[in-house]
C-alpha cells in the first residue's frame, strides 16, 4: 500500500482507515515506508474539551460518524472483510481508545464502574441528561451493529465457540501491563508476538517494523499473531491521564477469500472485541497500568522474572508468548543492543510447541516461564543471555 487516503481501495477492498500524526506519531519524524504500512492516529485524537458536556457531545458525533462509516464499509465489502480488517486487528479498539480515555479524564473515572456511575449522575442535570441519553441510545445502536456482524458470520461460517479464557479476571501479576495481557487473552492465535516501540524516530526500530510487516504472513502460517504497541499520548493539555500503550495496526488488507480463511482459522467474537463494554474495558485496563514495582505486601509470584521484562511497557522490545501465558522469547531494547533479526524470531516461533502441534504450549518445558494473564512468571532459571537479548 503506497497511498494514504480516506477511501483507499486495494483488490476491490475499500479501506477507510485513516492515518495522521502527533506527538510521538508525527509523520514527519517517521520513516515514509513505516507510515505507508501503519495506521497512525490523527492529530484530532489529542484534543480535549473543557467540560464533560462538550466532550460527550463531541464523542457522540464521533460514534455517530464511525457507525455510519463502518456500516458502509461492511456493506461495500462484506462482514468477513470488515471483521478481519477492522475488528480482529484491533483497529476499532485503537480508534476508540483515545476518545473514550478523554471521557474518563473529564469524568474523573478510573474504572468502568466509576465511569458508568458518573454518566448516570449526569442525568440528574437538566443540561446533561439529554446528552447522556442521546449517547446511550447511539451506543445501543453500536452494539446492535457489532452483534449483527457476529450473526452474519455465524450464518456464513457457523457459530463461534463460546469457550474462551478472555472472560477470566486479569490479575495484577508479572509484566506490569494489563494491555499486553488483554491483547494476548483476546487473540485467536496460538502464539502472539508483542512488539513495543517508544517512537517511530529510530531507524533501527523502523527497519524492524518493516521487516515484520514483510514477513507477517510467515508468522500467521506458523500460528503466531503480531501486534505493535507504542506509548500513548497525554490526554489534554492539563497533563492528566494518559494511555500507557496504544495499538498501532498494520495496513494489511484481507480480501474476501483471505478474510474467510483467516476467520475459519482464528475467528474471535466481534462482540468481545468491539462492543461498547469491550472498548471501555480495554481503556480501563490501559489507564490502570501498574507503573511502580509491587510492594512487599503484594503478591510476588513474579519475583523470578527479570525486572527489564516486567517493565517492557515502559521500555521497548519484543515478547513472544502463547495464549497460556508462557514467555517463549523476549528482547528488551537497552544498553545499546540491537533489535533482533526477524528471521531469528521466526526460528523461535518454529521451536515453540504450539507451532508444531497447533496447540498452545503447556508451559511444562524447562526453559519456559509460566505467566498468568498479566504475563507474570513462575520461573526463569534457565535464562540464556546474549548481550541484552534474553531468550527464556
Amino acid at each position: 500500500m503506497t497511498e494514504e487516503t480516506n477511501n483507499h481501495e486495494s483488490n476491490g477492498v475499500v479501506d477507510r482507515r485513516q492515518s495522521g500524526g502527533a506527538n510521538n506519531f508525527d509523520p514527519s519524524e517517521a520513516d515514509e515506508k513505516v507510515r505507508e504500512i501503519l495506521v497512525l492516529p490523527n492529530d484530532k485524537h489529542f484534543t480535549i474539551h473543557e467540560t464533560a458536556n462538550e466532550q460527550i457531545r463531541s464523542f457522540t458525533q464521533f460514534v455517530e460518524a464511525k457507525l455510519a462509516e463502518y456500516k458502509e464499509v461492511a456493506s461495500t465489502n462484506s462482514p468477513a472483510v470488515f471483521a478481519v480488517n477492522y475488528i480482529q486487528n484491533r483497529f476499532i479498539s485503537s480508534d476508540f481508545c483515545l476518545e473514550i480515555a478523554k471521557l474518563f479524564e473529564l469524568l474523573e473515572a478510573k474504572t468502568r464502574a466509576e465511569f458508568n456511575k458518573a454518566l448516570e449522575n449526569m442525568k440528574t442535570d437538566i443540561e446533561s441528561e439529554p446528552l447522556v441519553m442521546q449517547l446511550e441510545d447511539l451506543l445501543r445502536q453500536w452494539d446492535e451493529f457489532i452483534e449483527s456482524i457476529d450473526k452474519e458470520l455465524d450464518a456464513k461460517l457457523g457459530p463461534i465457540s463460546t469457550k474462551s479464557d478472555d472472560d477470566e479476571e486479569i490479575p495484577e501479576l508479572g509484566v506490569q501491563s494489563k494491555t499486553i495481557s488483554y491483547y494476548v487473552r483476546n487473540s485467536g492465535y496460538d502464539m502472539i508476538l508483542i512488539v513495543v516501540v517508544q517512537s517511530f524516530t529510530s531507524a533501527e526500530a523502523n527497519d524492524h517494523i518493516l521487516s515484520l510487516y514483510n514477513k507477517i504472513n510467515i508468522f500467521h502460517e506458523l500460528g503466531c499473531d503480531v501486534f505493535l504497541l507504542t506509548k500513548g499520548p497525554p490526554i489534554g493539555s492539563r497533563g492528566g491521564s494518559y494511555i500507557k500503550l496504544i495499538g498501532i495496526p498494520f495496513k494489511k488488507l484481507y480480501d474476501e477469500e483471505e478474510a474467510v480463511k483467516e476467520l475459519k482459522a482464528h475467528r474471535r467474537s466481534a462482540t468481545k472485541l468491539a462492543s461498547w463494554n469491550a472498548l471501555v474495558k480495554s481503556v480501563e485496563l490501559n489507564m490502570g497500568e501498574e507503573t511502580r514495582p509491587p510492594s512487599k505486601d503484594k503478591d510476588r509470584r513474579a519475583s523470578n522474572l527479570p525486572e527489564d521484562t516486567m517493565y517492557i511497557g515502559q521500555k521497548a522490545g519484543t515478547i513472544l508468548v502463547d495464549r497460556k501465558g508462557n514467555i517463549l522469547y523476549k528482547f528488551i531494547e537497552e544498553c545499546n543492543n540491537s533489535w533482533p533479526k526477524v528471521d531469528e524470531i521466526i526460528d523461535e516461533v518454529k521451536k515453540a510447541p504450539s507451532s508444531s502441534s497447533g496447540k498452545s504450549a503447556n508451559g511444562n518445558g524447562s526453559n519456559i516461564s509460566k505467566v498468568n494473564s498479566e504475563v507474570s512468571a513462575d520461573g526463569g532459571d534457565n535464562e540464556k543471555k546474549k548481550q541484552c537479548c534474553v531468550i527464556l
